[in-house]
Parts: structure tokens; sequence; C-alpha cells
């Protein structure tokens, strides 16, 4: 399959791209390249090799579980401008 420069200038209008003739011809010239480097991986025997949904193996990475550490109220309030029966006092933001 070829590309020819109507489908760039098509393709280039779609993007709002706007080029001029040698650069429509360059870019005719660059896009078959392409098209014609994806007609050879097409045709290239993939049946002996398994589908992967990455390039690398994915695994999860889980911390050990163990009791939380306890951090007491008083402590966590100690340094707040303002405390309200035992929380945070904050401005109200909303109306």
């Amino acid at each position: 399959m070829s590309v020819t420069k109507d489908e760039v200038k098509y393709i280039a209008s779609l993007a709002k791209l706007y080029f001029s003739e040698d650069e429509i011809e360059q870019m005719t010239t660059e896009m078959d390249a392409l098209v014609s480097f994806a007609d050879t991986l097409s045709k290239l025997d993939t049946d002996a090799i398994d589908p992967t949904a990455h390039i690398q193996a994915v695994e999860n990475v889980f911390r050990i579980d163990g009791s939380p550490q306890d951090f007491p109220t008083d402590k966590a309030l100690s340094n707040a401008p303002e405390k309200i029966e035992g929380c945070f006092a904050v401005p109200k933001v909303v109306e």
C-alpha cells in the first residue's frame, strides 16, 4: 500500500497543519516508508510467541502486615492552635 499526496493533505487538514508542496512531497515519502515498514512487520511469523500484556514481568510488592502503631490523640493535638472535643478545629470554608 502506498501513501498518496491527497492522503497526506487530508491527514494534515485533520490535524490542522499546513505544508508547502515540497513538504507534502517529503511527508508522502516518509509516510510511505512508515507504512511499508508496518507491512513488513505484519508479515512476521508470530505463532510461536506467547502474547504478553507487558514487556517486563509485573508483580505486586506489598509490605509485611503488622499491628499498626498507635499515635495518641493528645500527642497529635499537642501543637494544634485550636481543638474541639479531641479534633482539630479549622476555619469554615463552605458557606
